[in-house]
């Protein structure tokens, strides 16, 4: 939650929720940020809490064919997931290790990335997926008071002969 000295501008807001593709042009609160007027909206509902960690689920195993990663938030705004993370923009997603080159991170991902391997290869490979939280590439967006933002948040896939 935004606390005291925080700056939260509209116009870094319109472009976290692809309102503007800039932080200059003018946004309004409801109709750009929540998409949509007649209910109170607040800037505190699209703080992204903290960038807490990112996940694999299964992290593991020859037979798997697909997993997910996710980018984990505590106590986000009420708005946050739905207008903010939703966006692909707002996301990076790599990976590191896959040496055998078995692994493949799907395209526009937000804040969960659709990981795809063959399965059953009789081999080794420890693979590092990494998630980055950055708001549409602004290093100093909307959220850039949020601890972690902006920080790489890793997990390892393990996959290994049976």
């Amino acid at each position: 939650m935004p606390t005291t000295g925080d700056v939260l501008l509209l116009g870094k807001l319109g472009l976290a929720v692809g309102a503007n593709n800039d932080m200059t042009t003018l946004t309004k609160l409801a109709l750009d940020g929540r998409g949509s007027t007649g209910t109170l909206t607040k800037m505190s509902q699209f703080d992204a809490g903290t960038v807490a960690s990112m996940t694999l689920n299964p992290d593991e195993g020859n037979s798997v064919t697909t997993t997910t990663g996710t980018m984990n938030f505590t106590s986000p705004g009420s708005l946050f997931i739905s207008r903010i993370a939703s966006r692909y923009q707002n996301f990076t997603w790599t990976k590191t290790g896959d040496m055998y080159n078995l692994l493949t991170i799907g395209g526009n991902q937000d804040y969960t990335a659709t990981i795809t391997m063959p399965s059953g290869l009789p081999l080794f490979d420890e693979i590092t997926i990494k998630g980055t939280f950055h708001e549409a590439i602004a290093s100093n967006g909307f959220n850039d008071h949020v601890t972690g933002n902006g920080e790489e948040k890793s997990d390892n896939f393990l996959y290994a002969e049976l």
